[in-house]
């Protein structure tokens, strides 16, 4: 099998396996949702939330310096992963002691306290799924993460509607991703060794400490990157309650589950990114060209996106939470507008990967953490979780006009601001016409939408058909 096919197998297998989380996350949503209301939802959020960052403390870079090392020594792929497992062993209960004090201290009620304690075990098989799906990226067979995703969300959706349909209550749903990821970590487990057959189980420590030395800056920003996605969620429920979590967190959800878009197209990039990154002369002109031009599919993606769930909110929000969450509609479509920046974000950071210059991202990441804090505590003791969703917005802005002046000054210079005026214009004109034809079905209105953004962007020589053809080619290349 040639790299070109290879490749497109591994996209395939990535864009499958996060299709079809999302579409069974979805699917598990709007089922829990309607179980458990909007206040009750708010503090499964809040649970689930608070160990969000177990399995990034448990990592800390490790998984990817895992990736890469037996991409290009695959003979010592057995050797590597017992010496990350001895690392992720050690690591485990050090998060995990100083995560239990925590939610001993924090004020909630005690049946969140026992959501959070079932749901940090949980993180634990996650912490080991990654590990393993590491390997199996490093070999190049990520036809694997499909299979395990499926496993995976096939037990939890079998559990939430069991939970459901026999009343079991809150904690049963947190019972229910324990059983998942203890499942999969087994079936993982066992398809690790079966292609590891050569290798005995022996820890090393060396490697381990050697692994994560590597590792540690990836995940110092992954934890800053976390805290600004998840930093709104905790003030909330510290200065508001359950239902303003609930009420911000449900679109959010849907908002996220969008970034499975440019994660896709980026990736399929990177290759082609990272190569032009290390060629002088020629190399510079056309990394530069082929950040343009992502910067311009990405943005016009973006925009239709954001059009399309603004105009769409209401039914969303109706299918995903029913009619108690109506009041997230005015978030949904507050953070609508923030899809623009996070498309884009996504190219920037890759970009900046490529150019050896990751460091840049913890910069970023301070800066929007910061940003959005300082929002929320301005904002959400006035308005809520609408002011939450201001700050959230802000925060992505900022984001992007940074990350956007790392990528100028990293390659010595770029200009997106007429593509951006192009954008602008067909994104006001689609805009406009959804708002006038406002009485019509959403589906109408949704169509006109799209069709005169496109028109517009024809006719303002935004995109050409030569730019589609050097587009596809970079996908080969």
């Amino acid at each position: 099998m040639g790299p070109i096919f290879t490749l497109t197998k591994n996209i395939f297998s990535l864009f499958s396996a996060r299709l079809i989380d999302i579409l069974c996350r979805f699917g598990v949503l709007a089922i829990v949702t309607r179980y458990l209301g909007v206040e009750a939802y708010g503090e499964y959020v809040f649970a689930n939330t608070f160990v969000a960052f177990f399995v990034i403390l448990a990592n800390m870079g490790v998984e990817e310096i895992l990736t890469r090392e037996i991409a290009t020594s695959p003979g010592d792929a057995g050797r590597l992963l017992y010496g990350a497992m001895t690392i992720r062993l050690l690591l485990i209960p050090l998060a995990t002691l100083p995560y239990l004090a925590i939610a001993f201290s924090i004020t909630v009620s005690r049946i969140v306290i026992h959501a959070i304690c079932i749901a940090l075990f949980a993180q634990i098989f996650l912490s080991l799924i990654n590990l393993f799906f590491s390997v199996f990226r490093g070999m190049e067979k990520m036809e694997y993460e499909p299979v395990v995703g499926l496993l995976i969300n096939l037990t939890l959706i079998s559990a939430v509607l069991a939970i459901v349909r026999l009343d079991l209550g809150f904690i049963a749903l947190f019972d229910a991703n324990l059983l998942a990821y203890l499942g999969a970590a087994v079936v993982l487990f066992f398809f690790v060794q079966k292609r590891l057959k050569n290798d005995s189980l022996k820890f090393d420590m060396k490697l381990g400490r050697s692994l994560i030395q590597d590792g540690y800056p990836l995940g110092i920003s992954a934890l800053l990157l976390a805290a600004s996605f998840h930093v709104d969620i905790f003030v909330l429920r510290y200065l508001r309650d359950a239902t303003e979590v609930a009420l911000f967190q449900l679109p959010y959800q849907i908002i996220f589950r969008l970034f499975i878009i440019p994660v896709s197209l980026v990736s399929a990039l990177f290759p082609s990114l990272s190569r032009l990154a290390g060629v002088r002369g020629d190399g510079e002109e056309g990394l530069k060209t082929t950040v343009l031009q992502n910067y311009k599919m990405l943005l016009m993606i973006s925009t239709l996106t954001a059009l399309l769930l603004v105009n769409l909110a209401d039914n969303l929000v109706l299918i995903m939470g029913g009619v108690h969450f109506s009041g997230g509609v005015i978030s949904l479509r507050i953070l609508a507008c923030s899809v623009i920046f996070l498309f884009v974000d996504f190219l920037q950071s890759l970009t900046l990967v490529a150019l050896n210059k990751q460091r840049l991202l913890i910069i970023q990441n301070i800066i929007s953490l910061a940003v959005n804090l300082m929002l929320d505590f301005a904002l959400i003791p006035y308005y809520g979780y609408v002011g939450a969703c201001v700050a959230t917005l802000t925060a992505f802005a900022v984001r992007f006009a940074v990350g956007l002046i790392f990528v100028h000054r990293s390659l010595g210079g770029i200009s997106i601001y007429p593509m951006l005026l192009k954008i602008a214009a067909s994104g006001s004109a689609a805009g406009g016409f959804m708002l006038l034809m406002s009485g019509l079905h959403e589906v109408v209105t949704s169509l006109g939408g799209i069709l005169i953004f496109l028109f517009v962007i024809v006719k303002t020589r935004c995109l050409s058909l030569n730019e589609l053809n050097v587009f596809r080619q970079r996908l080969k290349t």
